[in-house]
């Protein structure tokens, strides 16, 4: 009976082997690159090329418009793994909004609305834990928006970047989702029943 064998080569590469592979960034392949001086590679993902042009926060960041930081602390928000909400806003003479703040979507306490009569006791939870994350944005005199505080500090929840798609503010129904739901509502003549 013939039994099978192993075989073991021994490869041995130098630093001269090493060969610049370049991939359409939309295929979402890595990048391979070497690096003559110091002898080893550098591997850098389209992942990580767009957290950098995402950029950090800081006092002093400037900004175009609202919307622009709105974009900007979406992609922020879901690298980090939490989520924000709107806090005060303050308007100028010309209705326009001159000051925001922005805080974690666990910031502040939970406030009970305990009832008197145990039977009217609801059992609901809170996602307020008294998260100090907290950013203010002005606007300056040259209509542009500047950071102004920011702390940067979470406590008393996880940090989840891998779940933060999942959070309230980025769920979102894809393209292929929403064309079924008009396929089956218009075309395929689904209707919910009516019962009077």
């Amino acid at each position: 009976m013939n039994s099978p064998r192993l075989i073991f080569e021994e490869v041995t590469m130098s630093e001269n082997d090493f060969e610049v592979v370049e991939t359409n960034e939309d295929q979402g392949f890595e990048e391979v690159a070497t690096n003559e001086d110091q002898g080893f590679e550098e591997v850098a993902t389209n992942e990580d090329q767009s957290i950098s042009e995402i950029g950090e926060l800081y006092v002093g960041k400037p900004f175009v418009s609202w919307e622009e930081v709105i974009i900007f602390l979406d992609e922020y928000c879901k690298r980090k793994g939490f989520g924000y909400r709107k806090g005060r806003s303050k308007k100028g003479s010309d209705q326009d909004v001159k000051k925001r703040t922005f805080l974690c979507r666990h910031a502040g306490t939970f406030t009970s609305n305990k009832m008197a009569s145990p039977e009217n006791k609801r059992n609901t939870q809170s996602c307020k834990v008294d998260c100090p994350w907290h950013l203010n944005i002005n606007k300056n005199a040259e209509s542009n928006y500047i950071v102004t505080l920011f702390t940067s500090e979470h406590k008393r929840h996880v940090l989840s970047p891998d779940t933060a798609n999942l959070l309230p503010q980025f769920r979102k129904l894809s393209e292929p989702m929403l064309t079924d739901i008009k396929f089956w509502t218009l075309e395929g003549n689904i209707k919910a029943p009516q019962h009077t």
